[in-house]
């Protein structure tokens, strides 16, 4: 569950095989993702998958963006250190855009690797599906 402190308070919730609820409006309605009829080959600049593959969507969540050109899922953003919510805003996307492109997923090998551990001694660092997809 991830909260948003201030008056509008966001609370994401997941269905049981740790999908996003794609019916919780809490997140959509203080930040409205892009339609998905814009173009479905969008890719997200952490995990690289496109806009139009569902079963991803289903537990990355929405499309965000532009962000100096840049489309992201909601989970796949809100898992890196970098960014957060202010203010009905996203805040630190680009610095977050740039520190990810520098990290590969220990799983699957690419780029665009935003989930880290705080540990000095783990260096590890994922795409949040890989996490997910590795019971991580």
């Amino acid at each position: 569950m991830i909260k948003k402190q201030n008056k509008n308070s966001v609370k994401l919730t997941f269905d049981s095989d740790g999908s996003i609820d794609q019916n919780d409006n809490d997140i959509a309605a203080i930040l409205p993702s892009i339609p998905s009829s814009i173009d479905a080959n969008l890719k997200c600049v952490f995990c690289n998958y496109r806009q139009s593959n569902r079963k991803i969507n289903k537990h990355c969540g929405k499309f965000y963006g532009p962000y100096n050109g840049h489309y992201f899922h909601l989970m796949c953003g809100l898992w890196c250190p970098d960014i957060y919510l202010f203010e009905n805003n996203f805040i630190g996307v680009e610095k977050e855009i740039k520190r990810s492109q520098k990290l590969y997923c220990k799983l699957c090998k690419q780029k665009g690797a935003g989930l880290g551990f705080s540990s000095e001694e783990c260096q590890t660092t994922l795409h949040y599906y890989c996490a997910v997809k590795a019971e991580y």
